[in-house]
């Protein structure tokens, strides 16, 4: 399990997704992001605006400890690449 704010390499990132099994990517402006684990263990990338996550906000348990911010860019691209392995 993540741990809040952790920060994650690329590869370890690729193999949080590739365990979990499920990526829910939104772009943004922003180049901040949220990746969590929904109720089915799916993980969520959400985007941030001013501190307050757009998709998923009324799902998300207050205490919800399991956050890493990350780069959209560089979460992109790795996304691409797990897909198209």
């Amino acid at each position: 399990m993540l741990k809040e704010n952790e920060r994650l390499s690329r590869q370890e990132i690729a193999e949080y997704i590739k365990v979990t099994g499920y990526v829910r990517y939104w772009e943004g402006s922003l180049n901040t992001a949220i990746l969590f684990r929904d109720e089915q263990n799916r993980v969520i990338v959400a985007q941030i605006l001013l501190g307050v996550m757009k998709e998923y906000k009324e799902k998300v348990p207050e205490d919800l400890r399991s956050l890493v911010n990350i780069n959209l860019c560089k979460l992109e691209t790795l996304v691409s690449e797990i897909l198209e392995s």
